[in-house]
This record gives C-alpha cells, structure tokens and sequence, in this order.
C-alpha cells in the first residue's frame, strides 16, 4: 500500500503489510492495519503523527493484494514463505521457493492443510508428469519436503567397505550388503544380525545368504544397522553417539566402560537413559546413568563375545509440532521440554487455533491417550501443573475445531501421518498412537484442562 502525506514527501512510503498485521511508519511506529479499511488506517496516522507534523493529512491507497502465503519448507534451494496474488500450484510454489535440492526425498512430501495431512508425490509429479499430484495450493498450507539423507542404514563389521547406506525405495538387506561390496572370508553369518529401534530383529543371515531363503531378505528401514559378526575373531560392537564407533576385540574382563573408552568416550549428545547393551538378541539390565555419570561399579559388567552397546542420539527423541502453529515442525525432545516450550519453537498458536484444546497424542506400550490443554490456563493464569511435559515420539496438535471432530480427522488419517512421522524422524509410533491414527477402537481421552 502506498502511505503519503500531504506536503511531507520524506514521510511518504510504500507499505507492506507484514504477517502480524502490522505496519511500520515513520513518527507514527508500530500500526495494526489488518481490519481497517484504507481511510481508518489513514485516520490513525494521522492521530499519530499529529504531535510531530501541523494539521497532517494522510492517504492510503492499496496498490496490491498479496496476502495469501503459504509455507514451503525442507529440501528446497530458498525454503520459507511464498505470496501469491492470484492461485497457484504445488509446482509453482516449489519454483517460487528456488525448487529441490539433490537431497530432497520425492516419494514422501507431506501437505498440512487446515489440520490434515495429505501425502505429496513428487515422484509422480516430476518424474511422471501426473498432473493429479499438483494441487492447487491454499492459503496457509505448508508443504513439507524431506531429506533422503535423514534415512539411512549402516552396514558394519565383516564386509568389504563397511559404509552408510541412504535408504531408496525397496532396499533389502542383499541390496544393503551389495553395496558394501559383499562379505569378507571372516564373516560369522549365524552371528550377524539386524538392529531395529535398539531390537534385534528375527533375521537368519545364514538361510538368506546361503540357503537362499528370500523370506529372510527383509526391506530396510530408516536407522537399522546391519552387524557382520567375525567368525575368527571375538568382539563387541560400540555404535551411536561416541566419539568412534567400532568393533573392539574381546580381552579377558574387557568392561563396558572400557569397551567404551576404546571407542573414544561418549559425544555430548549422548542419550544415556536411552542405551542399551545387547546380548543374544536381549536387552540386559544396565543403567548407563549410573555407571558413567555417578561411577557405579556394579553397572560395569564383563563384555561377551557378541555384545553390542548402543548409545543413541539424544536429538533423535523427536516430537511433532502439527496444525494450526506458525511453523509446524519435527522438534528435538530434550529432557524436560513442555507444551509451551514445543509450541513457542514452532512459533506459537496462530489466531485460527482452540486454545483450549490444544491436543497431545501420545502412544506407547500402554493404552493410547489424547491429553486435551487449555493452553491460555498455564500461559495466562500460571498453572503450572497443566504444562505436560513431552515424551519421544508426542504429537501435538492445535486444531480449530471440538475435540471430537479432532479425534475424527485422526482416525482418518491412518496410513499417512504413521510413514510421515517415521520418514522425517525414524521414530516408530508406538501401538498406542499407531492405535489412535488407525481408528482401532475408541481412544482414552484424558482431559487436564479444558474450558468450555
């Protein structure tokens, strides 16, 4: 819009009109121009101004309509906000937004729009030219584009070239190992295995590699490692967040602190609660915590052939900031994060959200639950208690609507919100939320705080 005032041409300036609503003058500061026609904004920077220019007399005339925006975000060469005057297409707005970068993963775009999240085939759209894939797009739609280097497998131990391996659309576990150039002659197959979210899976290297048993070769997913065992050599495997993973070789009352030593000591990302020591596909009874910040003796057990110990990334515990927020988002879960915090990272609620219902999802290896909270009760009124302290893998979500309706569009979502949050993040929702997405059952619906 275009602001002047009459006999003031240093004054005179062209406007626009930014998210907020606002807009910035000269003497006159901060305006809400958002709900005011061009003749009421006028009389307010006139009042404004009146204590620095004689009998000031101000014109707004708008010159373009350019309010819609919508969010483009991840894999581009310019993410952010994209204007638009007239409508435009998925297509476009990745054109306006510099377009994909070489990492951009094209099977799993994800559009949030009004609360739902529908899934974007890119593939189709650029490889195929399937036109039912380019959408036109509306105001306040946030297009997510994700990495293909945020899932990968690793392949470790008795192979040629032990390396990470991005993770493409049918990889399988002889398509991981291929890559790796094969097995070396030293390779134990009965003694390999596969680790999924800190478990060894029910895979027989044995069959599948010598045997032929294709039921065996199952597809990979984001996070696995692949572990060669050595069949002339007895070790253990030191993997995730230290300084060098490695294979170190079994010596007589090798411990697992030094085991760990070996391996270069943990990184400050270290999720200690988190790990894990592995032993003949079970997760034996050792608290990390413990023995390596408060130096408790009986937690450093004797290491067997075979072991594993896992020290996963404290930045992996993620949770999903989704609906109506500024900027929905995969947010890093550190110890203590509340509600508030995850929604004041994603930029706040927006005008358009239920504050008094502001949902937590929440899954797990009990019961599904929904925590529904009244957000203004703990910003506004300090109670504190109804701050939830988030836990790996929580959604939360700021609907517009009632609780019920909400619950239902969750129930609908069923195979698109599971794929996403596992490709953005390689956290596996939990049965409780899986229960939730896919409409298995009526969820509990545990309310802290909900006004009417």
């Amino acid at each position: 819009m275009a602001v002047s005032v009459y006999n003031e041409p240093d004054l005179s300036k062209t406007q626009i009109v930014r998210p907020g609503g606002n807009i910035s003058f000269p003497l006159a500061g901060e305006v809400a121009a958002a709900g005011r026609t061009p003749e009421e904004l006028a009389l307010v920077i006139e009042q404004r101004l009146a204590s620095y220019v004689r009998n000031p007399r101000v014109t707004v005339i708008v010159t373009k309509y350019d309010s819609r925006r919508v969010n483009v975000l991840g894999e581009l060469r310019d993410p952010g906000v994209v204007r638009f005057a007239s409508d435009i297409t998925l297509l476009e707005a990745v054109s306006r937004a510099g377009g994909l970068t070489e990492d951009a993963e094209l099977v799993n775009g994800v559009l949030l729009r009004d609360g739902e999240v529908q899934p974007v085939d890119l593939f189709r759209l650029f490889r195929r030219a399937d036109s039912s894939q380019n959408v036109v797009m509306k105001p306040g739609d946030t297009v997510l584009i994700p990495s293909v280097k945020d899932r990968k497998v690793m392949v470790l131990g008795q192979v040629n070239k032990p390396l990470i391996v991005p993770v493409t659309p049918g990889l399988n576990i002889t398509e991981a190992l291929s890559r790796a150039s094969g097995l070396t002659d030293d390779a134990d197959l009965m003694g390999s295995m596969l680790i999924r979210d800190r478990q060894v899976q029910p895979v027989d290297f044995y069959k599948l590699l010598r045997e032929g048993d294709f039921t065996q070769n199952v597809a990979l997913k984001d996070g696995d490692t692949i572990l060669i065992a050595n069949i002339r050599e007895t070790k253990v495997f030191v993997l995730g967040q230290v300084a060098k993973p490695n294979v170190v070789p079994v010596t007589p009352h090798l411990t697992l602190v030094e085991a760990i030593a070996r391996a270069g000591g943990i990184t400050d990302n270290a999720d200690l609660p988190g790990s894990l020591l592995i032993r003949n596909g079970q997760a034996q009874p050792v608290n990390y915590e413990r023995l390596l910040r408060k130096g408790e003796a009986s937690q450093n057990i004797v290491l067997e052939a075979n072991d594993v110990v896992l020290i996963p990334n404290v930045t992996d515990r993620k949770v999903f900031v989704l609906g109506e927020v500024a900027r929905p988002q995969t947010l890093a879960l550190r110890t203590g994060t509340t509600l508030v915090e995850a929604l004041a990272s994603a930029g706040g609620l927006t005008l358009n959200a239920k504050r008094s219902n502001v949902l937590v999802i929440r899954g797990g290896l009990g019961e599904p639950r929904i925590l529904a909270v009244n957000v203004d009760t703990v910003t506004n009124e300090g109670q504190v208690a109804a701050n939830v302290n988030l836990e790996p893998g929580d959604i939360v979500y700021a609907p517009r609507t009632l609780i019920a309706d909400v619950v239902k569009s969750f129930q609908d979502l069923n195979t698109i919100l599971t794929p996403f949050v596992t490709a953005m993040s390689g956290i596996v929702l939990g049965p409780g939320v899986a229960a939730v997405l896919q409409g298995r059952g009526v969820p509990q619906v545990t309310p802290i705080v909900v006004s009417p």
